[in-house]
């Protein structure tokens, strides 16, 4: 029924989707997408975004991975009822380290993450983002097939996105 997560993007205008949640036809990166990509519709005009944290948390794990790119996931105060886990977001493909490190608190809209760009295995500047009902990080079990990944759509209940499957972000 949705957490009522605040959006994830400072600028929360910002509401085009070119990849959502689940199977896809691309050329290159996965076909099951485990979460969904978020830009302007605008070849790089959301570059440098700032990514807030959606809502208070304790971040898990913060790096740098060669497909994910700099990434943070924060862990949220809920628990799912079906998995008795917390529930996780992840934020990929920023454009630098995340401003936050392992174990640091966040605040629902005043955290300010890091920023959008287009690390690791990204076709061009965008934010994808993931969640999950087992608390699992960036190189975890449980966040490696879709049994316990969620359409992060679900946590956002007053958002009305819009979408499209044009490359519009793509890198020149």
């Amino acid at each position: 029924n949705g957490l009522n997560w605040l959006w994830p993007l400072q600028d929360a205008s910002i509401k085009h989707i070119t990849s959502v949640y689940g199977p896809r036809k691309v050329s290159t990166g996965s076909s099951n997408h485990r979460g969904m990509d978020i830009t302007t519709g605008v070849e790089g005009a959301i570059k440098g975004e700032p990514i807030v944290a959606p809502f208070d948390g304790v971040v898990k794990k913060a790096g740098y991975e060669s497909s994910c790119g700099y990434y943070i996931c924060i862990t949220s105060k809920e628990t799912d009822p079906v998995t008795d886990e917390k529930i996780i977001a992840i934020f990929m493909h920023m454009n630098s380290e995340p401003l936050y490190t392992d174990t640091k608190k966040v605040e629902k809209g005043k955290s300010v993450l890091g920023y959008v760009g287009t690390t690791g295995d990204s076709t061009g500047y965008h934010l994808h983002m993931e969640a999950n009902n087992r608390n699992a990080a960036v190189g975890d079990t449980g966040r490696s097939n879709y049994t316990y990944t969620i359409n992060p759509l679900y946590f956002y209940l007053n958002v009305e996105p819009t979408f499209s499957n044009n490359a519009s972000y793509k890198k020149n």
